[in-house]
């Protein structure tokens, strides 16, 4: 995400094309000569980004993976997106190089050990989940991923892109959802307000809001509503994971309801 920011903040006056490909890269002399800290690994996979900007100062190039260093003004960024990629990659045994021709344009390729052992029941947290998740997001792409997500982590899930609709199926079957992950920040219904529309109709439905740092929820307006957790964005598989099994483990029964919120 650092790279293509960069990339698209590159090209935001002349426009241009972005392209990310992937692909399997075996250990040779030169990705040895460029994996200088060595991985252990044979095989990795390269992350390839180019964009079609401007390009790059020659006379700044050797800085650019500089902590501090931007070419950004005041208000375009914190200018701390190449030093983040560069630690990222060298903490996984990895690495990060750039290409930047006269003509213009720029390629990063960060290289990444690939895994080669197998993933166990323990590593994703042991157990499959059970029962019927909504789950409410006014961006699809986010949707269909979480759904995918969720899914193979065992669940049932009813995936929506509006609050309205959200509203909607839970009313149809009320009782049939066991928890509800949605968006803080949507058009025309904010997270909060589907949460007190739906705990009229369930009092005791347990929740999930998903936000960011710009939102205007607090954990003490959380607690209040009696929502489970705030699951800062963007998270991970693993986080998603964990904030479900908390928010299940936690489900109230219907003779009571719980109102913590943490982060």
């Amino acid at each position: 995400m650092n790279l293509c920011s960069n990339a698209a903040h590159a090209m935001s006056k002349g426009g241009g094309s972005l392209d990310v490909s992937i692909e399997d890269v075996r250990l040779d002399r030169e990705t040895e000569r460029i994996l200088s800290a060595g991985s252990g690994s044979e095989s990795f996979l390269r992350l390839t980004i180019t964009d079609t900007g401007p390009g790059i100062d020659p006379r700044i190039v050797d800085r650019i993976f500089d902590p501090f260093f931007t070419t950004k003004e005041v208000g375009q960024g914190t200018g701390l997106g190449l030093s983040a990629v560069y630690g990222i990659a060298k903490g996984h045994g990895g690495a990060v190089t750039v290409e930047h021709p006269e003509a213009g344009g720029a390629t990063f390729h960060v290289y990444l050990p690939r895994y080669q052992g197998e993933i166990s029941s323990e590593e994703d947290g042991g157990t499959k989940g059970q029962g019927r998740i909504l789950f409410v997001d006014d961006e699809e792409s986010i949707v269909r991923f979480a759904e995918q997500m969720l899914v193979s982590m065992g669940y049932e899930v009813v995936a929506c892109t509006a609050a309205a609709e959200a509203l909607e199926r839970f009313r149809e079957t009320p009782d049939s959802i066991r928890l509800v992950i949605t968006d803080q920040t949507m058009p025309k219904m904010n997270g909060d307000v589907l949460t007190r529309a739906l705990r009229e109709i369930r009092p005791e439905v347990p929740v999930i809001i998903c936000t960011d740092r710009d939102d205007r929820i607090t954990p003490e307006r959380a607690r209040d509503l009696g929502i489970q957790t705030l699951l800062l964005k963007p998270y991970l598989m693993r986080e998603l994971g964990d904030c479900t099994r908390r928010a299940l483990a936690e489900e109230p029964s219907r003779s009571r309801r719980r109102t913590t919120a943490d982060y």
